[in-house]
């Protein structure tokens, strides 16, 4: 084989190298240094085609020079891909003062003083240098986990550099016999045939440099998520999105939902553990899946092992594992606080000592209520409600026994109205009642009923002297144009009226 053809097989066998290196650079996009090397081995392919200019008429010089120049450069770019992939820094101001220096060097040898043994040994040196220094960074920068790749490529480097001191040396002690860069002489076919064989060395080395650094990184990123997974004081669970197969959980999950991690793998949540309050539920959070491929904050109730039920906040991401479609969900348990938020909307709304509704709360239900009937064209009543004498108790037994009767009477009242109505503390002994749908003569009915229920039942102290009875006010709503206190006023008239008139009974309002 001559050496012109030398020369193409070298240069399509880089370009092939070119083409994996490519390939490998879109695979691992993220790492510095892929793209240098890459283009490294093209300016080496193209060195190896730019020989052939040195059979062109014409071009012998020009050949040599690019050809030389190439060979360099492309050294100098692997060196630097390496430094990077490395995530080093080469050092740039020296080496383009280093390129610079070089191309002087070889412009002075090829155009000015054309001398083959002085050009061929300054090339020799440079490409030995470059290539022991390369595997001295290989040496020295390589990470722990890329050891094995980084010492296969480092011994390609020193060998190739070996082989350019032979070269060197080879140029030195046995000089070609003339001085045409076309002429065949041993140090060129070694050169060639190194080539050949180290660069295929060196993209295989990369390759396989690269593949174990993507390897570490993922098994490290798949620690750290495995560590993150099961350090998540959260419930943390990975389930087929087909139909809820539980694949992985952690200790969280079997802490909320009360079973272990033995009981849990490889069951299904709805069917098996049932731990979905409701099935419409999941199908919710796949809906939001589909469109989204993930959730956050969706609340939805749950059942433990034990069956008491929990209300949790749930963020989930759709993962591809093996090929499949899964759900990576994170299950926060947030019973406690609605609890407390229901305690608290509670305590805002209701009357600590009875129970009922406060007049806060009944004010802003019954002025709803009032629009709702205006709007509607529908009856709407209210009544006001006093204990008679009912300072007396206070005064004569005792405020504790005053608050078992105001108690005893909410829980009458409670037994005897519709649901609907809206019984409201107003304070002291006085008591407002709602009635939606109601004209005056049906509430009217209904605190009658509240007040024989009264006369007959348990409320008077054991061994006590007094009876607990009502006087009750009541007013409808009379057209649009009525508020909410004016009937309260109207309401309020009648309730003195039955107060002055001996009181224990209900009266409605009848003016005009």
């Amino acid at each position: 084989m001559d050496f012109t053809t030398l020369a193409v097989v070298l240069f399509i066998s880089n370009i092939l190298q070119i083409a994996a290196l490519f390939v490998q650079v879109k695979l691992a996009t993220r790492f510095n240094g892929t793209g240098w090397w890459t283009v490294g081995i093209g300016l080496l392919a193209l060195g190896f085609l730019a020989l052939n200019l040195r059979r062109v008429p014409g071009f012998i010089t020009i050949g040599v020079f690019s050809n030389n120049l190439l060979f360099v450069s492309g050294q100098v770019l692997l060196y630097v891909g390496l430094l990077r992939f490395f995530g080093r820094r080469e050092r740039g101001r020296i080496i383009i003062i280093f390129l610079v220096a070089y191309a002087l060097v070889d412009t002075f040898f090829v155009f000015i003083y054309d001398h083959l043994v002085w050009r061929g040994s300054i090339l020799y040196l440079t490409i030995a240098g470059l290539s022991l220094l390369t595997a001295w960074s290989l040496g020295k920068y390589r990470p722990r986990v890329m050891i094995a790749s980084s010492n296969f490529l480092a011994v390609a480097f020193i060998l190739h550099g070996l082989v350019f001191v032979i070269g060197f040396l080879m140029g030195i002690l046995l000089p070609p016999a003339t001085n045409s860069p076309t002429a065949n002489n041993p140090a060129q076919v070694l050169g060639i045939l190194d080539g050949l064989i180290a660069t295929t060395l060196w993209t295989f080395g990369f390759i396989l440099m690269v593949n174990q650094r993507l390897n570490a990184d993922e098994r490290q990123t798949r620690e750290e998520l495995e560590l993150i997974f099961h350090a998540s004081p959260d419930a943390v669970l990975l389930t087929s999105r087909e139909d809820g197969c539980l694949v992985e959980v952690n200790d969280g999950f079997t802490t909320l939902s009360g079973y272990s991690r033995q009981e849990a793998l490889g069951k299904y949540m709805l069917d098996d553990l049932r731990f979905w309050k409701s099935s419409a539920d999941r199908q919710r959070m796949l809906d939001e899946l589909d469109r989204n491929e993930a959730c956050k904050n969706l609340e939805f109730e749950f059942r433990r092992k034990d069956g008491s039920e929990l209300t949790a906040i749930v963020s989930a991401r759709l993962i591809v594992v093996r090929g499949k479609d899964h759900i990576l969900g994170v299950i926060h348990d947030v019973t406690e606080r609605k609890m407390f938020e229901t305690r608290l909307q509670k305590q805002a709304s209701t009357d600590v000592l009875t129970g009922a509704a406060n007049r806060r709360f009944f004010m802003e239900a019954a002025s709803f209520e009032l629009q709702q009937a205006q709007h509607l064209e529908r009856a709407l009543s209210v009544a006001l409600i006093d204990l008679d004498h009912f300072k007396q108790v206070n005064d004569t037994f005792g405020h504790k026994e005053g608050d078992r009767v105001l108690a005893g009477f909410t829980q009458l009242c409670l037994q005897n109205i519709r649901e609907g109505d809206i019984l409201a503390r107003f304070g002291g002994d006085e008591f407002a009642l709602m009635l939606p749908n109601s004209g005056a003569e049906k509430a009217a009915a209904i605190a009658e009923r509240i007040r024989q229920a009264l006369a007959v039942s348990d409320l008077t102290r054991e061994n006590a002297p007094y009876t607990v009875t009502i006087s009750v006010g009541i007013a409808e709503i009379r057209g649009k144009a009525d508020t909410l206190d004016e009937i309260l006023g109207r309401a309020d008239q009648v309730l003195y009226r039955m107060k002055e008139s001996g009181r224990n009974r209900v009266g409605i309002y009848e003016g005009v």
